[in-house]
């Protein structure tokens, strides 16, 4: 074994916690990129795992930079497939920052780098930049072709995460029991693969079902659920501000004006201190929900327009209409 070797079974140790544990995940790709020696491939591992570690917790910004770091040292070293792994991860990055185009145009540069199921995840991926996009249909599509090559190439932490994309997606389509079916035997494989992000993901997502089907104690049941389990992984901005935000939708439809008014401010609080951009125009319009509520229209209005413009910027024009 060279020297380089131990370097790089660190980086891919690191990636491989990105999503169970993204603090450990941090700390082992802080050691590799601090270590002399390294190789140009344990460094780009390293800083792809860094960088999903880094957008896991909402630090959107840093791991931007984080991933483009990464991006370049890999093609620097000539691993072009390697590349394209890091820029699929990039464009969620420029999701959450708003950049919906830019997130389309790294994950085309990817797919071309890319063959099984590698590409598989990249199709994934576009189908949640499609998704927050508004265009339902063409997310669903890109789903439902990348689960079946996933599950034969044995990728199962992909396709845990792919069943809950899905599962939420036909939430909000209305599918309730497909969904159900979806997030049910996602969460169960979470806990199998012992991904503690995924299982509180899961009961999440559960307790957005129930909410959706308007079953008010058992989504608030769930969603007690999901917040201990967040706690417990240190409570990860970008995943609590979004249980609010879902918790912030249950109690408004049961009337409790001020409880939802804490939760969604907590929530826009939240992203906006994240630098998600994304998060953050969906937690304003949220709030002037709420205050319409309250019939504080002055705020109301301030927050729905301020969305609105950014949802524009973002091109999420029915997100835009909805703020209107």
């Amino acid at each position: 074994m060279n020297q380089r070797e131990p370097a790089l079974l660190d980086a891919r140790r690191a990636m491989a916690e990105a999503q169970r544990d993204p603090s450990s995940a941090a700390s082992i790709a802080r050691g590799v990129l601090r270590r002399a020696g390294s190789s140009g491939e344990a460094r780009a591992v390293a800083g792809w795992a860094l960088g999903r570690s880094l957008h896991e917790r909402d630090e959107v910004a840093q791991a931007r930079r984080t991933l483009e770091e990464a991006a370049i040292t890999a093609r620097v070293a000539g691993l072009l497939e390697l590349e394209a792994h890091v820029r699929s991860s990039l464009a969620m990055t420029m999701l959450a920052d708003g950049k919906t185009e830019a997130a389309l145009r790294e994950l085309t540069r990817a797919e071309r780098e890319l063959r099984g199921a590698g590409r598989a995840r990249v199709v994934m991926q576009r189908g949640v930049v499609l998704w927050h996009l508004g265009r339902l249909t063409d997310a669903e599509a890109d789903f439902d072709a990348a689960l079946p090559v996933l599950h034969e190439a044995g990728d199962r932490v992909a396709e845990c995460r792919i069943l809950a994309n899905r599962g939420v997606l036909l939430t909000m389509l209305g599918r309730y029991d497909e969904a159900e079916a979806d997030l049910t035997v996602g969460t169960a494989l979470a806990r199998e693969l012992d991904q503690g992000l995924m299982i509180a993901g899961g009961e999440h997502n559960l307790g957005f079902l129930h909410a959706r089907r308007g079953d008010v104690p058992t989504a608030l049941a769930w969603f007690d659920r999901a917040r201990a389990s967040y706690d417990t992984l240190g409570s990860p901005s970008r995943l609590t501000s979004a249980l609010d935000a879902d918790r912030c939708d249950v109690l408004l439809t049961a009337g409790l004006t001020t409880e939802a008014r804490a939760a969604a401010e907590r929530g826009l609080d939240a992203t906006v201190a994240s630098g998600n951009v994304m998060a953050a125009s969906e937690a304003r319009v949220r709030l002037a929900r709420v205050l319409l509520a309250q019939r504080d229209f002055g705020e109301a209005a301030n927050e729905a327009h301020e969305a609105a413009t950014s949802f524009r910027r973002s091109r999420r024009y029915a997100w835009a209409a909805f703020a209107d």
